[in-house]
């Protein structure tokens, strides 16, 4: 592993570069669900905005992600919400466009292997600008 920046208190390891989709829309329902939302809470001391940035990666970032999906990260425990189960989910701090701090989701019951999805707790299309098509860099620390 190396590390590509290091800033006042984070290094992060992994540079994956995609492109800004618009999702299924069901990043919501999870995020919004209290046995996530206390998770996030409790070990990123944030309150996530109901939603996820997602990344369309093709090429050597598809590789990337896929070696992401190796990894430990943090772990979010599955749990049942009104006799729903709702699976583990592995997380990794990240930075994206090197300005607004985030976490990259990955459910343990993905659908996806060619997207990303990344937290935060502001809608980063908002803060950050971003539309359909827009490519933006994110780093990802694994060493947590």
């Amino acid at each position: 592993k190396s590390t590509l920046t290091c800033a006042a208190k984070t290094c992060y390891d992994m540079r994956i570069t995609g492109t800004v989709i618009t999702g299924k829309g069901e990043g919501s329902t999870y995020i919004a669900r209290p046995g996530y939302r206390r998770q996030f809470q409790r070990r990123f001391g944030m309150q996530p905005f109901p939603g996820t940035l997602n990344l369309k990666l093709q090429g050597e970032n598809v590789e990337r992600f896929r070696s992401l999906q190796n990894e430990p990260g943090i772990q979010l425990q599955s749990f049942t919400d009104n006799n729903q189960m709702f699976g583990a989910v592995s997380c990794f701090p990240c930075s994206v466009t090197d300005a607004v701090e985030g976490v990259v989701v990955i459910p343990a019951r993905s659908t996806y292997d060619d997207v990303m999805e990344i937290v935060a707790e502001v809608c980063l299309r908002n803060l950050l600008g971003l539309k359909d098509g827009d490519k933006i860099a994110v780093e990802i620390r694994l060493e947590v």
